[in-house]
């Protein structure tokens, strides 16, 4: 049982064959790589009594005979010497096999083993600076557990010491040198990550309520994890309690492909966040860029100002400055930021791609519509947003939105409830000023903030400079919608078929009320939840999307580009969520997760992945969806004949997904909305688009 203890434990260390001397003693004769990723192979004769020196407990490895410099194994011995740790967690190719068959045998799973590893970059970087230490070389040889790609990308001479410090330093502008982390997505594509960068000074004390400030030099900044949340209702996002949440939140990430230059040129693509404008994180899993970084573009995300931290203007404030949307300012110094930046990321500052979802959308909407953002992108992508939605102004008479607040009638309910009131107004601000930070969000829940015309972003409402006045800017544009978007808003709020037929009579009128109970029947209550999901789908994010696509067409834009999604996830149909708003997220990124415990996923979702992340890639290279693979569907750009990308459970092209009526019915009431829109679409307005 002995020696069978100890042969089973050289197995794991190499390819191996026993073999006896003329005196009996055992040995075995070792082969394995010169180099980790490559074929060349070498032997080395060992002892038995060589390979295992002392145990410790039952069968615990204490020390392991060293091998050549050229592996894994003798970093990973001089990283247990030095570190004092137990194990340096070394495996297989598979990541699985020899793991439980070490335990068999009562080795510890994590011993090392010649061929492939599966280890944390900060765990290798460990082990390398120590058998760069120890063994008095130049470079330490630096590997991954997808070595196999990257030394076929770029050559075995990339993994050192000297050129893993290269890839992960990058220095600002302003003088700050960054030093980020290796990471990889879940399909072990490798990217080097740069967390929670402070794009702009603290908005705190009296920079609260004021334009953000570019940030200065922060010296040798550590960025290998992301930034707190901005200040907003807490509930049960385990993102937010991950990093917590301050006033201090501009902070950035940014991830790029692991071998970069300044002349890299590579497309850049700028995601902003939904959640209302209350609510949200820039670091959620879906969001994140390792996959697209390693796909071959530089990946930003960014926190904002938000709730009336980010969306406030009072009375007593300089009206000749800009106010009221702080939050929106600070997705402008973002992209200031990364002009100024991201060529020393490897990115190109004239190929920038801004993106966003649902507010994020809004927010992008918001940037296409006003001339003070030029120059700081080039081309858009919105998902899920209401354009066909009036703002109302910061102060003054509002036409725009009769029926909603300015922003300085919102400050002094916001003064009011806080006990701030004050018949000077700057007492008031100054008490508002010095409110703690985390109790402001949880007012959001019963008064909540959002956009507001400023005068300076814009004179009109965008909706108005979208579809009426001059167009959205002439860049490449993606718009689109999902096919079950208000799935994601919660329960159907009408008790009764009656009850859901007067919301239309009370909205619409009778007349036209008529036409769309036609389209949307409540004949009973379960017709009536579909008719509900389907009409607020319809009217809130359908229809906007195909109207916003139409106009901008006519206006003179051929390269807009129209897409409807309709898959729905095997976890999604379960739990009735089907495609819901945001569910389209993690798609075209390629962040569908390979550890699927809950099985929420499906093969078809990582394809559905990996082909819309690629289109994504392609439209911030080119302005172009489209792969240009003989098997992939070409995706035309939008006509008014209306031909779309469907993305199911294949991916197509289709022509409208709006009924024709329901579509002609819903825009023709939707365009006539400055002055007449009723007080109780206004407030679902507020409620969804916020």
């Amino acid at each position: 049982m002995k020696n069978l203890f100890k042969i089973s434990l050289a197995l794991l260390l190499s390819d191996a064959s026993q073999a006896f001397t003329t005196d009996g003693k055992e040995k075995i004769v070792l082969t394995y790589p010169a180099y980790r990723c490559q074929d060349v192979k070498i032997e080395k004769t060992i002892y038995l009594d060589e390979l295992i020196e002392k145990k410790v407990g039952f069968r615990t490895i204490k020390k392991i005979v060293k091998v050549p410099k050229t592996i894994m194994v003798d970093q990973s011995l001089w990283y247990l010497k030095e570190s004092g740790k137990k194990s340096a967690r070394l495996f297989d190719k598979t990541c699985r096999s020899y793991g439980p068959i070490a335990e068999r045998f009562g080795v510890v799973p994590s011993i090392a083993h010649y061929g492939w590893v599966c280890v944390g970059s900060q765990d290798l970087k460990n082990q390398s600076y120590w058998y760069t230490k120890q063994e008095g070389i130049e470079n330490g040889k630096i590997y991954d557990s997808n070595c196999f790609e990257w030394a076929n990308k770029y050559g075995d001479e990339y993994y050192t010491l000297e050129n893993y410090e290269k890839a992960i330093r990058v220095k600002t502008s302003e003088g700050s040198s960054l030093k980020g982390i290796y990471d990889k997505t879940d399909k072990g594509a490798p990217s080097v990550a740069f967390k929670g960068v402070p794009f702009a000074k603290a908005p705190v004390g009296k920079l609260r309520w004021k334009l953000p400030k570019p940030i200065d030099n922060l010296g040798q900044f550590n960025a290998d994890k992301f930034g707190p949340a901005c200040p907003q209702p807490l509930g049960k996002d385990e993102y937010i309690k991950q990093v917590g949440v301050s006033e201090d939140c501009l902070h950035l990430n940014v991830w790029k492909p692991v071998v970069t230059n300044a002349s890299s040129n590579l497309p850049v693509i700028v995601w902003i966040h939904g959640g209302g404008l209350n609510s949200g994180v820039s670091h959620k899993t879906s969001y994140r860029g390792a996959s697209m970084a390693a796909k071959g573009s530089i990946f930003v995300s960014m926190n904002y100002r938000l709730g009336h931290l980010g969306f406030f203007a009072h009375s007593a404030q300089n009206k000749n400055e800009p106010r009221g949307n702080y939050g929106l300012y600070d997705q402008i110094e973002a992209l200031r930021w990364v002009k100024r930046n991201i060529k020393n990321f490897g990115g190109n500052p004239n190929n920038i791609t801004i993106i966003g979802e649902s507010a994020g959308a809004s927010s992008v909407l918001y940037h296409l519509t006003s001339d003070k953002t030029k120059g700081l992108f080039h081309k858009a992508i919105m998902q899920s947003t209401p354009v066909l939605i009036n703002h109302p102004p910061v102060d003054g008479k509002n036409e725009s939105s009769p029926y909603a607040l300015t922003a300085v009638q919102t400050s002094s309910l916001l003064a009011n409830k806080l006990g701030c009131k004050n018949n000077d107004s700057k007492v008031e601000l100054d008490c508002l000023k010095k409110f703690p930070a985390r109790k402001l969000p949880e007012l959001g829940k019963t008064l909540r903030a959002g956009f507001f015309i400023d005068d300076y972003l814009h004179k009109k409402t965008p909706r108005i400079i979208a579809t009426e006045e001059g167009g959205l800017r002439q860049i490449p544009i993606m718009i689109g919608s999902n096919e079950d978007e208000y799935t994601f808003f919660g329960k159907v709020p009408h008790k009764s078929t009656n009850e859901f037929q007067k919301f239309f009579i009370d909205s619409f009128g009778y007349e036209l009320a008529q036409d769309l109970l036609d389209l949307y029947p409540s004949r009973n209550m379960t017709e009536m939840r579909e008719s509900y999901i389907d009409f607020h789908t319809d009217y809130m994010f359908g229809v906007d999307a195909m109207y916003t696509a139409s106009t901008n067409v006519m206006m003179g834009n051929k390269n807009i580009y129209h897409y409807h999604f309709s898959r729905v996830a095997p976890g999604a149909e379960r739990i009735g969520l089907d495609a819901a708003h945001g569910l389209e997220i993690p798609y075209f990124f390629d962040n569908i997760p390979v550890d699927d415990v809950h099985d929420f996923y499906s093969q078809i979702d990582h394809d559905i992945a990996s082909d819309m992340s690629l289109r994504i890639l392609n439209f911030s290279k080119t302005g172009s969806p489209n792969t240009f693979k003989r098997r992939d569907i070409k995706w035309n750009a939008y006509t008014p004949l209306g031909e779309s990308l469907k993305i199911g459970d294949d991916i197509t092209t289709m022509s409208g997904h709006l009924d024709k009526e329901a579509r002609t019915l819903i825009e023709a009431k939707k365009v006539t909305l400055p002055l007449n829109v009723p007080p109780i679409l206004d407030r679902l307005f507020e409620r969804t688009s916020k």
